[in-house]
């Protein structure tokens, strides 16, 4: 994906979020998340680490707009014709392809659940620092949507200041880490399968 497409993707998801037309209600609806009964445990570790994630994505790649596809086209002719010529396309399939198509893609997987999956506001944040160390501080999901010019560094300091501006502390929505956000996600997908009609999209 070039910066332009993530570009358009997010502006939409901003614009949209949570309403119908929110590419990533679509998205959920694909990965089983309204489908009840609704095993979240399956859906959260197991699909993504057997490579149901690099699936996943690999169905929604796009060459459009024609000047996008064209540069993701030239860019993987140009590594691959001089991976080859010079004898290390293992080095690049090794390092580069399967980094990119199971860990990469199961993080992003991980992240799309997380930030708006089962929330009562509609967004949540995850506020674990070594997640936020290591993906520039995604984890400051609502204060990303209360304020998204703000740049990455910013986000704690925003999510602090909303914090206390609107009582965030008690909120359901922040979770301290992977774990946490998984017992959200399992009282989330209890919700669901005792209500199912409500939750249907």
């Amino acid at each position: 994906m070039t910066v332009a497409q993530f570009r358009d993707e997010h502006m939409a998801h901003h614009r949209d979020a949570g309403t119908r037309e929110d590419n990533l209600l679509i998205d959920y609806r694909l990965l089983g998340l309204f489908r009840p009964p609704l095993n979240i445990f399956w859906i959260w570790f197991i699909k993504p680490l057997i490579g149901f994630a690099a699936y996943f994505y690999l169905t929604k790649l796009s060459l459009k707009p024609l000047r996008c596809g064209l540069k993701l086209v030239v860019f993987w002719a140009a590594v691959l014709s001089l991976s080859t010529y010079f004898g290390v396309v293992h080095i690049v399939v090794l390092y580069w392809l399967v980094p990119l198509w199971w860990g990469h893609v199961t993080y992003l997987y991980w992240s799309e659940i997380q930030d708006h999956f089962g929330t009562h506001s509609g967004t949540r944040s995850v506020t674990g620092r070594l997640s936020n160390l290591l993906w520039h501080n995604n984890g400051y999901h609502a204060a990303h949507h209360a304020r998204p010019g703000l740049p990455w560094y910013r986000l704690p300091i925003a999510h602090q200041e909303l914090a206390a501006d609107q009582k965030w502390e008690d909120s359901p929505d922040i979770s301290s880490g992977f774990v946490d956000t998984y017992r959200q996600l399992r009282a989330a997908a209890n919700s669901m399968n005792s209500e199912p009609n409500r939750y249907s999209l």
